[in-house]
């Protein structure tokens, strides 16, 4: 293979984000055993995983390998694939373990802030909705597209970078949204962007409380990692609002959530509304298995029924880390350590990677048990989940979308009666 052919295929790889050493290894390997196309994807792809997961790099395994395998072997080039290979599915199958040293994320950037008008269908249905889960029916609006608060995992981060759009027409282009009076409308404007973090730039905030009192159908819930509140504490909210906070563990924030607000900021950003009679709720969202999960995540259970009443809190939700195929790809272009790839992972009926069935039931069956004392006091859902996890962890199954959707109504009639 020629320079001129090799270097163009470097360049449709991940070799040019990979650290210079590993750029000069993977170029030298290159050469010795004339690597095919695939060959050098896939020996990048396995580069950028163990440096994300802070294991030993690349080279100095494959030179431990190069040690242990004939020189003249005809099948060299296999043998030392398939120790890679193995190596690989080892640390996957492997218990997750958090350094004591937090993982360092990708370098934060100052996101870039544009103005542009408001997407054509402002108002639609949920981009991740599936006739496969049992979905809550939720629609969103884009007031905003992009997050640049730096979670590893985020798949809004992996499409859209660091680059945030707000819809400058956000208030003129809600006035002419038609919705059904007689029908109950879940909504949320954080699929795009985090709901808070930017408080009423570009009046964003306003149109949407001005939208929630328009329509008294619609339940517009407000999703955030942020602690940011000014606007809310400044303001009379619409008793259709519903501000959720997207939490987690200590140790996965830690690692895993840079840029975002503590646990603590989180939890207390929201006592302060539940003080003022806001209408609250959780997402345990992404649910990761590692070293300490099953005492940690009951910790965090309890933290919320040591802070909160069942009777302050709408709903929780959980919901198991998954990816597209697609932000896999883009969360190892982008690089920065993490280890949400380190696991083993299967496709679920949407086609998204996440744990297998027992891990998820698992999951959430450890969670939900800590809630005993809230269970039927709490609207507690999985987040677009099938029948037969539904059934494991709650032993019962709601096996039509619109059954989740009245729960959601009934749930919502009943805050708004007791407001």
């Amino acid at each position: 293979m020629d320079n001129l052919l090799r270097e163009r295929i470097y360049n449709n790889t991940l070799v040019p984000a990979l650290e210079a050493d590993t750029q000069f290894f993977l170029r030298r390997i290159a050469g010795e055993h004339d690597l095919a196309f695939e060959e050098i994807r896939m020996l990048a792809r396995a580069a950028r995983d163990l440096e994300m997961w802070r294991e030993t790099p690349l080279a100095t395994r494959w030179q431990e390998w190069e040690e242990q395998v004939q020189p003249n072997s005809p099948d060299r080039k296999r043998e030392l694939f398939q120790r890679l290979e193995n190596h690989l599915q080892d640390l996957r199958s492997q218990e997750t373990v958090y350094p004591t040293e937090p993982l360092r994320g990708l370098t934060h950037t100052k996101p870039q802030l544009f103005e542009r008008p408001a997407p054509a269908k402002v108002f639609t249905l949920c981009p991740f909705f599936s006739k496969d889960a049992n979905c809550c029916g939720l629609h969103t609006i884009e007031a905003a597209s992009g997050c640049a608060l730096g979670c590893s995992f985020c798949t809004v981060s992996a499409s859209l970078g660091d680059t945030v759009e707000f819809s400058a027409d956000l208030a003129e282009r809600l006035a002419e949204v038609e919705l059904d009076p007689d029908h109950f409308y879940h909504v949320s404007t954080g699929q795009f962007s985090d709901s808070l973090v930017w408080g009423n730039r570009y009046g964003i905030l306003d149109a949407l409380f001005a939208f929630a009192r328009t329509h008294p159908n619609v339940q517009l819930e407000l999703k955030t990692k942020s602690d940011r509140i000014d606007y809310l504490l400044s303001h009379e909210i619409p008793d259709n609002v519903l501000c959720t906070w997207l939490i987690n563990t200590d140790t996965i924030i830690r690692n895993e959530e840079h840029g975002t607000a503590t646990l603590r900021g989180r939890l207390q950003s929201a006592r302060s509304l539940a003080h003022r009679g806001c209408r609250i709720g959780f997402h345990i969202n992404p649910v990761i298995r590692y070293r300490g999960w099953g005492e940690e995540y009951p910790s965090l259970v309890g933290q919320l029924m040591a802070l909160f009443s069942p009777d302050e809190v709408d709903l929780i939700s959980l919901g198991a880390i998954s990816f597209t195929p697609a932000a896999v790809k883009e969360i190892r272009r982008r690089g920065g350590e993490s280890k949400v790839l380190q696991m083993s992972l299967v496709e679920d009926p949407q086609g998204k990677l996440t744990y297998p069935l027992d891990t998820r039931v698992e999951l959430y069956s450890t969670l939900y048990r800590a809630m005993q004392p809230w269970q039927r006091k709490v609207f507690v859902f999985l987040c677009m989940e099938t029948d037969p996890v539904w059934q494991a962890v709650f032993g019962g199954a709601i096996s039509v979308h619109d059954e989740l959707e009245r729960l959601f109504y009934s749930h919502h009639r009943s805050a708004i009666s007791a407001a």
